[in-house]
């Protein structure tokens, strides 16, 4: 059973009065972490993605830059991970730092699979030589509009995953807890100025 208003919440509800949607995975944020964790789960069951904005509209969409990744033959996860630690002061956590170098090519490779179009050169993945780095192996997409690719590629395959319901323009409010167990969330619909859960 779903809790009824409580003092901790920052509003006054009556579940009994809001109108409700029912969902297998709710997604909050259309960034890279919301889009890729929508089309990771899309295979699992029914999914509701909450974005503040419009879909492609996140801090994705604004990250300049580019990746770091240790790519061919040349470059490998051991120097990337030398570079980082060194780069890090010793304020790097070594058994994170070994997840990121070493699962970085993987998820590049999948992003690639998902639609990003990363700057190549001849055929070739162009990798750019940067601060702490001993190898080239920053990868970007469209110069310094990495972000806005990778969004623009994540957006398009949510948009045509019929499992996904993207609803634009939602305002997280609070969180429906009882006992340390999450049943789902207060927000506004700022499309039509109603709170929903």
């Amino acid at each position: 059973m779903l809790p009824q208003m409580s003092p901790r919440y920052l509003i006054n509800f009556d579940l009994s009065e809001i109108k409700k949607i029912y969902t297998d995975f709710l997604i909050v944020g259309s960034g890279i972490a919301g889009l890729y964790t929508s089309l990771k789960l899309c295979n699992r069951g029914g999914i509701v993605l909450l974005t503040k904005d419009n879909l492609k509209e996140s801090n994705t969409e604004y990250a300049q830059g580019g990746i770091a990744v240790a790519l061919g033959d040349k470059d490998s996860p051991q120097l990337h991970m030398e570079d980082t630690l060194k780069a890090g002061a010793n304020f790097c956590d070594p058994k994170a730092v070994e997840v990121l170098v070493t699962e970085g090519p993987k998820c590049v490779e999948e992003l690639i699979e998902l639609g990003t179009k990363f700057d190549k050169v001849e055929g070739k993945y162009k990798t750019a030589l940067e601060a702490a780095h001993q190898r080239p192996r920053i990868l970007r997409a469209r110069g310094d509009a990495t972000g806005a690719e990778i969004e623009r590629a994540l957006s398009e395959k949510v948009i045509n995953e019929n499992k996904i319901k993207i609803k634009e323009r939602i305002l997280i409010v609070d969180i429906i807890a009882e006992h340390n167990t999450c049943y789902g969330l207060l927000a506004l619909d700022s499309n039509t100025n109603k709170i929903i859960a």
